[in-house]
Formats: C-alpha cells, sequence, structure tokens
C-alpha cells in the first residue's frame, strides 16, 4: 500500500506547490482546504453510507466560504492555478481513505499475534 500512498502523497505536493506558484499562497491554500468535502464523498463513493445533515451542512457552509474568501481578493485567479489546488485536495482526500483503510488492514495481523495478549499474562505471572 506504501506503493500507493507514498506517489499519492507526493503527486499532490506537487499540485500543491504548482498551484501556490501559479495563483499565490493566498488562494492556493484557501482552495486546498476544501479536502474534507472529498474526502466526505469518497468516502461516500466508497461505502455508500448515508450521509447525514451534520456532515452535509458543514461541508456546504465551508464550501461557500471558501468560496467567498478565495473571490474576496482584489486580483483575478488563475484557472490552471485553481484547478491546480482542486487536484490537490482530491489527492490528499484520496490519500487519506486509502490511508486510512490500509492502516486498519496492517492493525489485523498484529492483533492476532497476541502480541497484548502476552505482555498481559507477562503481568499476570509477575502478581503471583
Amino acid at each position: 500500500m506504501c506503493f500507493v500512498c507514498g506517489p499519492l502523497f507526493g503527486i499532490q505536493l506537487l499540485c500543491f506547490f504548482a498551484a501556490v506558484r501559479v495563483t499565490g499562497a493566498q488562494i492556493g491554500v484557501v482552495i486546498v482546504h476544501i479536502y474534507p468535502v472529498f474526502v466526505t464523498a469518497l468516502v461516500w463513493v466508497l461505502t455508500r453510507n448515508r450521509i447525514h445533515r451534520g456532515q452535509l451542512v458543514p461541508a456546504l457552509a465551508m464550501s461557500g466560504g471558501i468560496a467567498l474568501v478565495a473571490g474576496a481578493g482584489s486580483s483575478t485567479v488563475a484557472l490552471n492555478g485553481a484547478i491546480l489546488a482542486l487536484l490537490s485536495a482530491a489527492g490528499y482526500a484520496l490519500y487519506l481513505v486509502v490511508g486510512e483503510r490500509w492502516v486498519h488492514q496492517v492493525s489485523q495481523p498484529r492483533r492476532r499475534t497476541g502480541v497484548t495478549r502476552r505482555r498481559n499474562r507477562h503481568r499476570h505471572d509477575r502478581r503471583r
């Protein structure tokens, strides 16, 4: 899985730095912070779990706030920089979702080996 997460993280970073170079840090950073919306969408696509109002309302409010902040400057926003920032946000969201699943897969074999049980057994033996 690290063969997926590592390059994915690297590509999203390249997109981020390219976006900052094209649009400036103010716009690039603001747009990239829409990634929680992408995380919510990706989790919905992968699991088909229902999105509750408690998730949807803050996501919509955040998206609206980012749109207001991004459009508040006096300069025009370069479209290619904004697209790069959105690609960075989507890449980061994908990295988080894939990485989170990988962490759960890695921890499963360790639980099966009984490492924690042996440690507890050892402590139990000391009490006797």
